[in-house]
This record gives structure tokens, C-alpha cells and sequence, in this order.
């Protein structure tokens, strides 16, 4: 198959590729015709190989042959699928096997977005000797808190819409069953009241395969219920933590990342861990890291969510950036990306793209804004206190408008007036600002607060509020209260006392205009994005529908008074 000025390509189906244990993993091979060799890039996938013929079609008229692969027990591929328990090996395996090929030039790079891009940060670490350089896009740096939960919370929206995709396949055989999971997702996303007065966590501990003998192959062996039991960072959790492992890995890597991602931080905290610890010297070198305003897997936007960020943002583009990279690295072309800033940044607000040298910026000044009585917020504490309440019932949570979330949701920023007039959601903002401030680095909420309950959340989100009124989101956090201390254990709270904690907003990079407004919202939940707290304190998932207990709770904030309440801001100095 030849397009007019293009070479011709070579295609090969069903390529079966042995693992040591003997299994064969399906594979697809297109490259330019010719004996070659050429170098290659890998990417290795739980959602169907076949799904990547025009990626393959661009890499071999761009001169590389291209493997894409189905994952052990995935579509075409033998074996058990149990997510990232084999990938270490098999990605070993796969890229040894490609560098004995007779096309190959024996320099693979692998790349991929979301799980396709964990895939990479699992196989790093083992250092195959033809591994070259990876482009991890959109991925985590920890499947447990970067992923499974976010501050203790489970994130039910996101692991609903991936486990029911994963099922499309694994339950082909079971009609019914993949029915129910599809109608409940569409419950969950299109009509979450529905969703919420059907008890959701119940709901979702009955899709388990504890519902179904393991026998029948449902989800691949227990997996799942391994996953759900275990809201408690244990040593279970350590081979997908990425971030213990980054001293063990080598390769040049160029990780790719959104402000609306549902994996943000995820992707800056591989760049910086790697950067900082990677093996060699020239690894931690290699290390670059892009930045754009795009949610899950969607590099290439210009629009997102209810923002248009202009022409601009194209100038970053995904498939030629990609080629640069792998150009430098794979066929050792001096294009200048060794001279290319490390960091790249697109601002919100400002709509530009920005180079830097690291992260955190070295000119970030971390800055407080205090939590004023009667909803301000200034950089200057109050003196007065005033303790401002509201109750949270986990039967009417706060939806959610936008964020960092996934398919067939509202991810990106948006305007946030249906949430006006909750008296669950609290806001503190500044006045009309006199000139513009950037903030760009991970943002944090530090609050002290007190409840009626033994347990329950706290949620901040970070707005831009133009000066018509209009709030849009820019990030958001949540810390589930018993884990205030850390993730490895849990402290529930004594009912009415005040404790300290701190929510993590992940990261983001906003100039707020003159004449705006900064604004900080706290509330106790944000649903379908997290799950729910019942304030009960017990443990979560251990229900079955019906039988779940939930409580209102009575949530306070401390404010001013010395109590320093605050979200503390990376604000870059700017002429």
C-alpha cells in the first residue's frame, strides 16, 4: 500500500513474539519496504494493536519500522492479563527480540499515552541493552496515589470508565454482564443523581469478580478485587511506584503531560525523579518534559473543555515533536533537541509557550494567600478568626465540572456558575487584581479545619475569575481525613477537635490577568470524580448494596486568627 511521494511499506499481522515463559504475544510489524535496517518504535497495548495502523503507517514513511503489540492476555495475545505485573519482563523480552530481527538496526524506543505509557515506566528499570529512549505520554508515576486514589479518595469516575473499557474485551463472553457495566457507567457520568441514590461504592464492589467465580476468567484471575482491597499504601502497591525505581532506570525519556489530564502530576513527578535520580549522568540529561492545557491523551487540542487557547498551542506538534526526539536519539541526527530547554510550559491566561531549565521554576516564590473572614483571600493574614461551617451529606455530593478527568465526562476548565448557591461549597477570593500574577508549580491548600465525624473530606479547587464574573477551574485536590498523616496508615479524627492538613492540587500554569480575581472553593466532595466519604469512618468497599452506612457531617474551617488557612501559590515574578 503506497501513498502518492510515499515509499513503499511493508505490513506483517499476527506476528507471534515468545516471552521466557514461552507465551506468544501478538504483534504487528510496518516498515519501509527494504532490507533496511532500521530502528524502531515499540508500543505495547491493553486496547487492541490493530487500533495503531495509521501510527504505524507515519513511522515507517518517517523511515523507522513500527511493532505494535497486544499485551499478555490481551486481544490477540496469549496468557493472563493482570495489569503490569508481566509488563517488566515481557517489555524486556519484546525489544531483545525486535533487535535480533533483520530489519532492525537494534535501537528500539517505545512510546504511548496512559496505560500504553505506564507500560514504559514498568520496563525501564530492567534496562533491556536495546532499549534507547522512550516518550511516556499522559502516565503516572504511581498507579496507587497518582492513579487508583488521590488523597486517600478513591477516584470512582476514572477507574469506572477504565475497568469497563478493559471489560469490553475480557467479557465479550458475558453479554449480560458487560450490559450492566456499560448501563452503569452511563448512570454514573450521565445522570449521576441517579447514580448517587443507588449507593455507587455499593454498586461498584458488586462488579468485583467476587460477584463471579474467578474460574470463569472475569477481569483475569483477582486482580481487581486486589486493587479495591487495599485503600491503605502497603508494600502491594510498590512495583507500580514508579518513583523507587527511577535510580535503576537509564533511558532519555520525553514525557509529555496536560493541566487537565487525569495523570498530571504524574507525568512532572516522573520528569523531576528522573532528572534528579536517574542512573547516569547522561540519562538524567536526557530527561525533557512538555506541559499543555489538553486532558487525557488528547496532545494536539486547541480547544478544551470551554477554553480556546488559540493557534499557539499548536506549535507544539504531537507526531513531528515525537520524530525530533526519536530522530536525536535513534538515528543520532544533531537536529538541537540536546540544546532544547528541558522544560516546556504552556501558560493559561497568557496562552504562550515557555522553555525552562527545571522544575519547580528556580524563580517560583511560594506564596501564601490567606483565607479571610467573609470569603476573601489575600496574601496578608487576618487577625480576626471566624469559623465558617457546613454540612456534608454524602447523598447530595457536589458534581463535578470539569478537571482533570477522562471519557465521556467534562474534563478541562469550565465556567463554574451551576455551582452556585450550594451551601456545601465555600469561596474565598482576592480582590480585582491591580496587575497580572502568574502561578505556575504545584499548588497547596493548608487548612485547619474540625468535623462531627471520626472521618471525612476536604476538597480545594483553584479558579480564575474574569471580570465579568465567570469562574473557571485551573486544579483541584481532596484528602481523605484519616489519612491526613499519610497514606500507610490511618488516624481518624475525634469529632469537634481541630487538626492541620494540607490537600494537594497538583500543578498547573495560569497568568491571572489584571482585573481578574484568585479564588479558592473548599468543600467535602466532588462526585463522580471521587468517591463519596460516609463519614463513617469504616472501611470502604466492604458493603454490599443496601447495607452501607452514611452520615451527615458537620465541616468547619478555621479562618484567620492567626490559624493561617491558606492556599499557597508558586508565583513567578514577571516585567
Amino acid at each position: 500500500m503506497t501513498m502518492a511521494g510515499e515509499a513503499p511499506l511493508l505490513y506483517e499481522e499476527f506476528v507471534p513474539i515468545p516471552m521466557r515463559d514461552g507465551t506468544l504475544l501478538a504483534a504487528s510489524v510496518t516498515r519501509p519496504a527494504g532490507d533496511g535496517p532500521f530502528p524502531t518504535v515499540l508500543t505495547r497495548t491493553p486496547y487492541d494493536r490493530t487500533n495503531q495502523r495509521a501510527n504505524g503507517v507515519a513511522w515507517a514513511n518517517a523511515g523507522y519500522a513500527f511493532v505494535r503489540q497486544d499485551v499478555r492476555g490481551r486481544f490477540d495475545s496469549a496468557g493472563e492479563f493482570w495489569p503490569f505485573r508481566d509488563d517488566p519482563a515481557d517489555g524486556y523480552d519484546t525489544i531483545e527480540w525486535i533487535a535480533e530481527q533483520p530489519w532492525s538496526d537494534g535501537r528500539v524506543g517505545t512510546t504511548g499515552a496512559s496505560h500504553v505509557g505506564t507500560v514504559q515506566y514498568l520496563l525501564a528499570p530492567t534496562r533491556p541493552p536495546h532499549l534507547t529512549a522512550a516518550i511516556p505520554e499522559f502516565a503516572p508515576v504511581s498507579v496507587y496515589d497518582r492513579w487508583w486514589y488521590h488523597g486517600g479518595a478513591f477516584r470512582i469516575g476514572f477507574n469506572l470508565a477504565w475497568i469497563t473499557m478493559l471489560s469490553v474485551d475480557n467479557l465479550r463472553h458475558f453479554p449480560e454482564r458487560t450490559a450492566r457495566l456499560m448501563e452503569a457507567r452511563e448512570q454514573l457520568w450521565v445522570t449521576p443523581s441517579a447514580m448517587r441514590a443507588q449507593e455507587p461504592l455499593a454498586l461498584f464492589r458488586e462488579w468485583t469478580p467476587l460477584e463471579y467465580p474467578v474460574s470463569e476468567g472475569v477481569f483475569g484471575n483477582d486482580w481487581y478485587q486486589q486493587f479495591m482491597a487495599r485503600p491503605t499504601r502497603d508494600a502491594f502497591w510498590d512495583h507500580v511506584d514508579f518513583r523507587t525505581q527511577h535510580a535503576e532506570m537509564d533511558t532519555p525519556m520525553l514525557h509529555v503531560g496536560g493541566w487537565y489530564d487525569t495523570f498530571c502530576q504524574g507525568t512532572i513527578d516522573s520528569f523531576t525523579g528522573l532528572r534528579e535520580h536517574a542512573r547516569t549522568p547522561e540519562a538524567r540529561a536526557g530527561q525533557r518534559l512538555i506541559m499543555g492545557p489538553w486532558r487525557h491523551v488528547n496532545w494536539g487540542e486547541q480547544t478544551v473543555g470551554e477554553m480556546d487557547y488559540g493557534p499557539a498551542l499548536l506549535e507544539v506538534n504531537p507526531f513531528e515533536t515525537r520524530r525530533r526526539f526519536f530522530d536525536h536519539h535513534l538515528r543520532g541526527l544533531e537536529n538541537g533537541t540536546e540544546r532544547d530547554k528541558p522544560v516546556m510550559v504552556f501558560t493559561m491566561g497568557e496562552n504562550a509557550w515557555h522553555g525552562y531549565d527545571a522544575w519547580p521554576l528556580s524563580t517560583a516564590a511560594e506564596t501564601p494567600y490567606y483565607l479571610q473572614p467573609g470569603g476573601g483571600l489575600s496574601p496578608v493574614p487576618a487577625g480576626s478568626e471566624e469559623r465558617v461551617s457546613f454540612r456534608y451529606d454524602p447523598n447530595d455530593p457536589v458534581p463535578t465540572l470539569g478537571g482533570c478527568e477522562w471519557v465521556n465526562f467534562p474534563c478541562g476548565p469550565f465556567e463554574h456558575a451551576p455551582l452556585d448557591g450550594r451551601s456545601d461549597v465555600l469561596h474565598f477570593q482576592t480582590e480585582p487584581l491591580e496587575s497580572a500574577v502568574e502561578v505556575t508549580g504545584q499548588v497547596f491548600a493548608r487548612l485547619r479545619v474540625a468535623s462531627s465525624a471520626v472521618d471525612t473530606d476536604f476538597t480545594a479547587k483553584l479558579l480564575d475569575v474574569h471580570p465579568d464574573g465567570r469562574a473557571y477551574n485551573l486544579c483541584d485536590g481532596i484528602v481523605r481525613a484519616r489519612y491526613r498523616d499519610g497514606f500507610e496508615r490511618e488516624t481518624p479524627l475525634t469529632p469537634g477537635e481541630p487538626v492541620e492538613l494540607e490537600v494537594d492540587l497538583w500543578s498547573t500554569s495560569n497568568l491571572f490577568q489584571a482585573g481578574h480575581r484568585i479564588r479558592l472553593d473548599i468543600s467535602s466532595s466532588n462526585f463522580p470524580r471521587f468517591a463519596p466519604n460516609a463519614n463513617t469512618g469504616e472501611a470502604p468497599f466492604s458493603f454490599r448494596p443496601g447495607e452501607e452506612r452514611r452520615v451527615v457531617a458537620e465541616n468547619t474551617v478555621f479562618v484567620g486568627g492567626g490559624h493561617g488557612s491558606c492556599v499557597v501559590l508558586p508565583v513567578i515574578p514577571r516585567t
